[in-house]
Order: structure tokens, then C-alpha cells, then sequence
């Protein structure tokens, strides 16, 4: 497919941009080799100059991929943080050091944008094509390894920090995981089977609501315990508060423990 793309690339070069009828497909080699793309900045002007053009969106990618297979034949290789649309979390803040120093991968953080177009794929060609040589070079997994090996050496060496679920690549991985969904809905059945002994009856399910936040500690205490609630009667307010206290406290709870480390990790719960 690589020995291809430059005559696929004449052709719609050719068709698609309207300041490049005449170019030549070495000329376009020559420009894209002299743009370096080392840090943001210079893949946003990289981005602009193309931009200039003028192509189609399937040129536009045609144009990518070709200077990513230019970059790749040097051992140029960039990580595209963000192409996932997620953030690095506090504990892989060292991430793009590990790559650099490990295995001469250049990172680059993406600015994440909320709005999702279907033509996006078009405009991303060249975060692919590396991305692909990366796990072709180093395996499917080595990214989420490498992760994992960052985020292991930060929780050991933070091993008393209070965590939430975006604090840490394997957390954030936990609260997405099947078992922790699990999990937390029976213990939200268990807020909600108390709150519904006690509540009035409203005329709507909406009309009550109650949360939980609080610290399971590494030996497994509970620690800054706040409840919330709205909708509820006064008398029946402070006995609802008082029973899912007394549930929340008297529950045997088990810390979380990744890498052999375990973590004082804050919860929310809301009913």
C-alpha cells in the first residue's frame, strides 16, 4: 500500500486542490520534509500550511499519510495524546518523558474539541499512520503498557495522596470496568432500599434525591464522610441522614489496591 500512495496522491492532488493543478508530486515531497513537526506549535503550522493548498479532505489526508511515511522512513515517531479524546491524568504527567527517554518517541498533546465530526477521519490521517507504526514497531499493547508502568511508579511514590477516579490511568480504568459498575450499584440499591423505607412518598421519583461523598483509607477506614439531601420532610431528613450513616460506617470496606499498593480513594455516591 506505502509503494502506492504517491501516484494515488498526483491524481487527486491534482483534481482536488485548486492552487496545485500543475505540482508535481516530488515538489510536494520536498515542502512536507522541510516541515518539522516536533511540538504543538509546529503541527499546528504544519496543519495551516497544508491548509493553504487548499485540498479536498481526501487530499488533505493523502497529503498526511505521505508525510507521515516521510517521518517514519527518518524514525521520527510522535505520540498524539488526546487522539482518544481523553486527558493524561495527574499520574501519567511523565508519560511523554518515558517515551522520549525509553524510545526516542516525541508526544504532542491535542487541544480536545467537543464537538465530533464524521469528517474528522479525514483530518487526522497522519496521528494514524503513526500511531500504527508505533504498535508495528513495539507491539498492540505498548502504549497501555507504558502507561501502566508510569502510573505504577507514581502511585508508589504518592502512596498516601486522597484519589479520585481521574487521578490515575488504572483507576480511571477500574471506575470504566464492568466490575466497578458493579459494584457501586449495589451499594447504591442498598442507599436507595434504606431511603425508601424512611422517605415519604412523593409524587415523583425526581422530587428526593441524596448523595454520599466520602474516604476509603488504605486500612480500609471511612474518613470525611458528607451527606446531601433534597426533598425530604425535617423529621424524616435527620433520621434518613442518620441511617445512612450508620449503613456508610458500619459497612466492612475494602480499600482499593493497585500494582500491590493500596490507596485511600475518595467515593461519591447519588440516589
Amino acid at each position: 500500500m506505502r509503494k502506492i500512495i504517491p501516484t494515488i496522491l498526483l491524481v487527486i492532488l491534482a483534481a482536488g486542490c485548486n492552487n496545485s493543478e500543475q505540482k508535481k508530486i516530488s515538489e510536494y515531497h520536498s515542502m512536507l520534509d522541510t516541515l518539522d513537526i516536533n511540538d504543538y506549535d509546529s503541527y499546528r503550522k504544519y496543519h495551516q500550511r497544508i491548509s493553504e493548498l487548499k485540498p479536498i479532505k481526501e487530499s488533505y489526508c493523502l497529503l498526511d499519510s505521505f508525510k507521515a511515511e516521510i517521518d517514519i522512513k527518518k524514525n521520527k515517531l510522535t505520540y498524539f495524546i488526546g487522539s482518544e479524546r481523553e486527558h493524561l491524568p495527574p499520574s501519567l504527567r511523565n508519560f511523554p518523558n518515558y517515551l522520549e527517554n525509553n524510545y526516542s518517541i516525541n508526544s504532542i498533546e491535542l487541544l480536545l474539541s467537543c464537538i465530533v465530526s464524521a469528517d474528522d477521519e479525514y483530518y487526522e490521517c497522519y496521528e494514524r499512520i503513526m500511531h500504527k507504526a508505533i504498535a508495528d514497531k513495539y507491539g498492540a499493547d505498548f502504549i497501555n503498557d507504558s502507561k501502566r508502568i508510569v502510573d505504577s511508579i507514581y502511585l508508589h511514590h504518592n502512596k498516601n495522596l486522597i484519589y479520585t477516579w481521574s487521578d490515575s490511568y488504572a483507576l480511571n480504568t477500574r471506575h470504566r470496568s464492568k466490575n466497578y459498575r458493579l459494584w457501586k450499584d449495589s451499594i447504591q440499591n442498598e442507599i436507595r432500599n434504606i431511603k425508601h423505607t424512611i422517605a415519604f412518598q412523593p409524587q415523583s421519583e425526581e422530587d428526593y434525591h441524596f448523595s454520599a461523598q466520602f474516604i476509603i483509607t488504605k486500612s480500609g477506614k471511612i474518613d470525611s464522610l458528607e451527606t446531601y439531601n433534597i426533598g425530604y420532610q425535617d423529621k424524616k431528613n435527620d433520621h434518613l441522614k442518620k441511617r445512612l450513616k450508620e449503613y456508610i460506617l458500619n459497612t466492612k470496606w475494602q480499600p482499593i489496591e493497585l500494582y500491590g499498593i493500596k490507596l485511600n480513594t475518595k467515593e461519591h455516591f447519588f440516589i
